[in-house]
């Protein structure tokens, strides 16, 4: 369905849109990396093997990943007229800054943990569906390009409101776990699982990233 997603936008947009689009999810990829830093690798490990303190495992990611994103969403914010010169894909790229949230609070990870594929594959089926079915019905033409960075947001408010109802209903509702310390340390040694990868990213999308650069 993803795919099929694409090739609607990539003849409704046509290859000007397309492209602004596709370069805004480039530069939104790496962020979507940096607020995860392998956190949610780490935290599936960690739920998996551990038999008690899951709200403590849940606290501490919840928290590091809280913070990831208010530091993603200030950068992004602040310097995305220096990623391009297009004033469209700037602003695309200023709606799409906004799903970082709750793509970084999702809690699937946890439900991997504790091999509840079920409530995992049920959260990606509506996401994915909420996503295509609005973008074919309020997607009609190249001037609606805006629409779709919000759709987008709103398919992953859904998808993680509905992993967060499932959550609550087993385990209350995840609390914050203040521990500068705890959390750096849980932080440091989960890095290394995102470093292949982030230059896997950059291997992948390095010539959209600069052709949209060049063409600005």
């Amino acid at each position: 369905m993803r795919l099929t997603a694409s090739l609607y936008l990539a003849r409704v947009l046509g290859p000007l849109g397309f492209g602004q689009l596709s370069l805004a999810q480039a530069v939104l990829a790496y962020f979507i990396l940096f607020i995860d830093c392998g956190l949610e690798a780490s935290g599936t490990r960690e739920i998996a093997m551990a038999s008690k303190n899951k709200d403590q495992i849940v606290g501490k990611i919840f928290t590091i990943r809280l913070v990831l994103i208010i530091v993603s969403m200030t950068i992004l914010l602040t310097f995305a007229p220096f990623f391009t010169t297009s004033t469209a894909t700037k602003n695309i790229l200023i709606l799409f800054s906004f799903v970082l949230i709750p793509i970084g609070l999702n809690l699937a990870w946890v439900f991997r943990g504790v091999e509840q594929m079920k409530i995992v594959a049920v959260s990606d089926l509506i996401q994915i569906t909420f996503y295509l079915a609005l973008i074919i019905l309020l997607v009609k033409s190249p001037g609606q390009i805006l629409i779709i960075p919000i759709i987008f947001t709103i398919s992953y408010v859904v998808f993680s409101l509905y992993l967060l109802k499932n959550y609550i209903h087993q385990w209350g509702l995840p609390k914050l776990y203040i521990s500068i310390k705890d959390n750096w340390k849980f932080l440091r040694s989960a890095i290394p699982a995102i470093t292949i990868l982030f230059f896997l990213q950059i291997y992948y999308n390095l010539d959209t990233l600069m052709l949209g650069f060049y063409r600005g």
